[in-house]
């Protein structure tokens, strides 16, 4: 590589003012993908998608038992207030299917992803299911406490 060669390719340039240019003939005929990335485009189309699954590197998909563990955890908080009944089968669920949902994440972690999605559900499951205890556990004591006070 010459002092006069900017670009680095071997004195194949013609001048051009000061600019070295690549001379047209030297070029490849290869088409250019928008980011000027030359070579054959990718199999599939443009959008590089050939065959089934996601897009590449796009890596395992979300574990929708996660997903619904995590909204009925968080449902169940919600409702607790207003609507214990309902918190009673939705933080055991959300429990269950949190758990559930760590394992075949564990099991299968080329398939599944969101294990935090899924710890998130079990653990609000598991304070729905500790609310609802202590709710239930309040609710027997006042209850004895009124059944000793008549006698």
């Amino acid at each position: 590589m010459s002092s006069h060669d900017p670009i680095g390719s071997g004195g194949r340039t013609t001048r051009d003012g000061d600019m070295g240019l690549v001379a047209k003939s030297d070029v490849p005929d290869t088409p250019t993908d928008p980011f000027g990335h030359r070579g054959a485009p990718p199999p599939g189309g443009p959008g590089g998608h050939g065959g089934y699954g996601g897009p590449p590197g796009a890596g395992p998909a979300m574990d929708p038992v996660a997903i619904i563990s995590l909204v009925c955890g968080v449902l169940g908080l919600l409702f607790f207030c207003c609507c214990s009944m309902l918190t009673m089968f939705l933080a055991p669920i959300a429990l269950i299917f949190g758990g559930w949902s760590v394992v075949r994440i564990r099991n299968h972690p080329q398939t599944y992803s969101g294990a935090g999605l899924a710890w998130a559900g079990a653990g609000t499951g598991l304070a729905g299911c500790m609310l609802l205890v202590l709710f239930l556990g309040l609710y027997c004591v006042a209850m004895l406490v009124e059944a000793l006070g008549q006698m």
